[in-house]
């Protein structure tokens, strides 16, 4: 049974290193489901940026959505609903960068704790 903790929003900030790079969400901790309802990303520096967000849990990967041709300094945003269990996380592999470029991603939930009544 799960017990509503509260909403669930996240901010992840992140330098590209390169041409292609990759940054992550806070992983969901023991005792916890994350309930995802819309994931918002940016790029502030350079547009056709393109980001592939899936759900990531130790070698497993599982697509959820792919932001193609995003414009500079535009968020852009899509509703996806889904769970993260505990020791998942979000993956944002981006692509279209240049060293230096800032990129946003944005989490909007609900938290709930697992066998609590």
């Amino acid at each position: 049974m799960r017990k509503a903790m509260g909403v669930w929003r996240e901010s992840v900030y992140h330098v590209a290193a390169g041409t292609s790079d990759t940054f992550y969400s806070e992983p969901v901790p023991p005792g916890e489901q994350w309930y995802l309802q819309r994931v918002s990303v940016r790029n502030d520096n350079t547009p056709d940026t393109e980001i592939l967000v899936s759900i990531e849990a130790g070698t497993r990967v599982h697509p959820l959505y792919y932001f193609a041709k995003m414009g500079a300094v535009l968020v852009d945003s899509y509703p996806l609903e889904c769970w993260l269990m505990e020791g998942e996380r979000l993956c944002f592999a981006a692509t279209g960068l240049y060293a230096g470029d800032v990129l946003h991603a944005w989490l909007t939930g609900h938290k709930h704790n697992v066998g609590q009544p």
